[in-house]
């Protein structure tokens, strides 16, 4: 068994609104594989996401994140309910838990490395990153950082099946966070919209994605994003049978 340096989570019960971590262009200058160019939107991005979030975000950007520090957050402190990288992503078709990871300043998290961390506050991740959706094809699907992720337990993951470009991307993550914090009441269920319609994070990144192809005729620029995990659970009370 390949031995993790990340510390795991132990979390006792699911948080919808509870604490998050939010990773946003790590400092990663000198890294002695990649050369890696800075990504400001995406920097910008994890502050207005940061900010959004209302309880409890712990904001690293560029020298605070580091392997040390993020480590700490990611171990057994209070539940998590998002787990938010911008950052460089690297994708593996051949090895997909050992040669894909999330870019971090002093070392990166590998999809083995996020395998055996243990969640049990099933947070929304959200790899706002290149490929992080991508990895090797089996029978039983697409394995990579993605499956990593489902594997400790997140609920939900936000995954991208391509390159994508650092400002256009900041628009399409920030509306999308900005969905879920408005839509979502505070026992995390989601809430009936304008039309009376009961929507879930499937929706409100659909949503999302129509705001910015008002901007972006290009689906290069917001059409990358998927969400996969566990379906929304939506307020059933809106559901009742008529009498």
């Amino acid at each position: 068994m390949v031995q993790s340096d990340i510390v795991p989570m132990y979390h006792a019960a699911e948080a919808p609104n509870g604490n998050a971590i939010v990773i946003g262009d790590p400092e990663l200058s000198r890294d002695r594989q990649y050369k890696f160019i800075p990504l400001p939107g995406a920097r910008e991005e994890a502050k207005e996401v940061s900010q959004l979030w209302e309880r409890s975000p712990n904001y690293l950007a560029g020298e605070a994140a580091e392997r040390p520090i993020v480590n700490m957050y990611l171990g057994p402190k209070e539940p998590l309910s998002l787990i938010y990288f911008a950052t460089h992503g690297i994708s593996d078709p051949v090895n997909p838990m050992d040669g894909s990871f999330l870019a971090r300043k002093g070392g990166h998290p590998y999809g083995r490395d996020i395998k055996y961390l243990v969640i049990y506050s099933h947070p929304l991740i959200d790899m706002s990153a290149c490929q992080t959706g991508l990895g090797k094809t089996f029978e039983a699907g697409t394995f990579g950082l993605a499956r990593a992720w489902w594997h400790a337990g997140a609920g939900q993951v936000v995954m991208s099946l391509w390159n994508i470009d650092d400002a256009e991307t900041r628009n399409l993550m920030v509306a999308f966070i900005r969905l879920v914090r408005v839509e979502e009441g505070p026992d995390g269920l989601s809430q009936v919209d304008k039309n009376g319609i009961s929507i879930g994070r499937e929706e409100m990144l659909r949503r999302a994605m129509l705001e910015v192809r008002d901007k972006y005729q290009d689906p290069a620029l917001w059409a990358s994003f998927l969400l996969f995990g566990i379906p929304t659970k939506l307020d059933s009370s809106q559901h009742q049978p008529a009498n």
